[in-house]
């Protein structure tokens, strides 16, 4: 029986044989067809799962600046992957860089957004609590707030909500083109 070759740091591809998609901070490889053989979290998850452990450090200030984190590294992605899809991704960099943010806050981002998905995320019951969240990253990042650990949770699910929303929605994009 044969092992299937490590891929390396720095390696393109996989070996031959192996269906894959590469987007940051994930990894989808398949066997000619069959189940994923590997699969990583995307990094958002993976910021928010750090944001949970610092708040059961009692870290709360770090977990809502990391759990914002995860909410723009989400939607740049998101951003990134949905342009790829639609194959305007050459425009990507100039978009991002005319909204000068990679924050659904933003209303240009969004608008892009929406017309990239058809949602918008500013409909959704969670968008008042995200907005409060981000408005106290704002707060704790700039003037130091100070942050309880109800409030550190109430943040880190809003990011999750957040998260999961542009999540499905490039999933759905992904599956119509």
């Amino acid at each position: 029986m044969t092992h299937p070759q490590p891929i390396l740091p720095g390696q393109q591809s996989l070996p031959d044989g192996v269906d894959h998609r590469i987007t940051r901070g994930t990894v989808d490889a398949h066997m000619l067809g069959s189940p994923p053989i590997l699969l990583l979290r995307p990094m958002a998850y993976r910021l928010l799962d750090q944001a949970r452990q610092e708040i059961e450090r009692d870290n709360c200030q770090f977990a809502v600046v990391i759990a914002q984190a995860a909410c723009e590294l989400g939607t740049e992605d998101a951003i990134n992957e949905v342009m790829s899809q639609r194959e305007v991704d050459y425009l990507t960099d100039a978009v991002l860089d005319m909204c000068g943010t990679v924050s659904l806050a933003n209303p240009q981002l969004r608008k892009l957004f929406k017309a990239l998905t058809g949602a918008d995320p500013a409909a959704e019951p969670w968008w008042p609590a995200w907005m409060d969240a981000r408005k106290m990253r704002h707060e704790v990042a700039h003037g130091g707030r100070t942050v309880t650990r109800d409030q550190a949770l109430a943040c880190v699910d809003a990011a999750t909500k957040f998260i999961a929303h542009v999540s499905e929605k490039v999933a759905i994009v992904r599956m119509t083109t």
